[in-house]
């Protein structure tokens, strides 16, 4: 017979207030939330599958996510100069509470306890530093590694390294934190404003790897492990056509920090004096400026914008994906 799934339950809880402080200068919004999730529709795991089959999804999910949503404002003014400042941050955090998991799975590579999206990978302990560090130590079963190569964390003691020595690693791709902060001046008729927008704790499993047969490099591989560098090297080894090894399956050196912040939006402006406007029968004339994506700081490796992430090929990243546009407006508007 046919086994019938229900709705999600969601329980949400909320609180927040509204504030005005010094005549209403300061502004200050908070909420604070959580939400528990059951129900949730997902694969069993755990059952044997004897005879092949698979069983059906079932309602047994539980997740549940917390965070707060913080806004402050600033409004002051200095002779003829008015200036203000507006500052918003939100942060979100889900936690899967129960998932269906297979029989007998290692406790470092579960789920539960995880963020939804939660990235898991080796754990690196640096270079092997020599040959003899290579026969000395740990190695991924089936591979010989070289001087240079990323030397991996047993985690679960078997004196080899497996795919069960991944572990949760990073976060997700999907940012925890969003903030922003947009400054403003205005001095008779003449404003100028900056949006400063930015996430954090963001994680991307885009790897730029020693692509096509070892065909493609990148310039932050020039600073790659030899003998000469080792001391001072930022990239493992570098490999001929071919390499099996662990270097660019997903690890902790690989897993890119996808934490960027951008100034979003500039726009300066300028109202016309009303004596001018007046003498050519119109009821203002405002002239601006304004640019978007004007410039972005982040450590993600370069060419990709971090923005982009979850647009990206991840085997060919350079050629599938347009960069953002910085994008400039010169323009007048007149209210007749």
């Amino acid at each position: 017979g046919n086994i019938a799934n229900t709705w999600e339950e969601s329980i949400k809880r909320n609180i927040g207030f509204e504030s005005r402080f010094f005549d209403n200068s300061l502004k200050l919004n908070v909420d604070l939330f959580d939400e528990n999730r059951s129900n949730i529709l997902a694969e069993r795991n755990s059952g044997l599958q004897t005879f092949g089959h698979k069983y059906p999804a079932m309602n047994v999910g539980k997740v549940y996510n917390r965070g707060y949503e913080i806004e402050a404002d600033y409004q002051g003014k200095v002779g003829q100069v008015q200036y203000g400042i507006n500052g918003q941050v939100s942060f979100a955090r889900n936690e899967i509470k129960f998932r269906d998991e297979a029989l007998g799975l290692p406790e470092n590579l579960k789920t539960e306890g995880h963020r939804v999206g939660q990235f898991f990978g080796y754990v690196n302990d640096g270079f092997y530093t020599s040959a003899e560090d290579v026969v000395a130590s740990v190695k991924p079963v089936g591979v010989t590694p070289i001087p240079g190569d990323l030397k991996f964390k047993d985690i679960n003691n078997d004196g080899v390294i497996t795919s069960d020595d991944r572990t949760a690693i990073g976060y997700s791709s999907t940012p925890e934190y969003v903030c922003s902060f947009s400054p403003r001046l205005a001095w008779k008729g003449v404003s100028l404003s900056v949006l400063f927008q930015g996430v954090a704790n963001v994680s991307s499993n885009l790897i730029l790897s020693e692509q096509n047969n070892g065909q493609q490099m990148y310039p932050f591989m020039m600073n790659r492990w030899t003998p000469e560098t080792a001391a001072t090297a930022t990239w493992p080894a570098l490999h001929s056509r071919g390499y099996q090894g662990l270097n660019y399956q997903l690890n902790d050196f690989i897993l890119q920090n996808g934490a960027y912040l951008k100034i979003r939006n500039v726009e300066m402006a300028w109202n016309l004096p009303a004596k001018w406007t007046n003498h050519l029968k119109v009821t203002g004339i405002r002239l601006f400026a304004s640019g978007q994506n004007l410039h972005t700081w982040t450590k993600f490796k370069m060419y990709v914008d971090p923005e982009n992430l979850n647009m990206v090929n991840q085997t060919f990243p350079l050629q599938a994906l347009y960069p953002s546009s910085r994008v400039y407006n010169f323009g007048v508007n007149i209210n007749l």
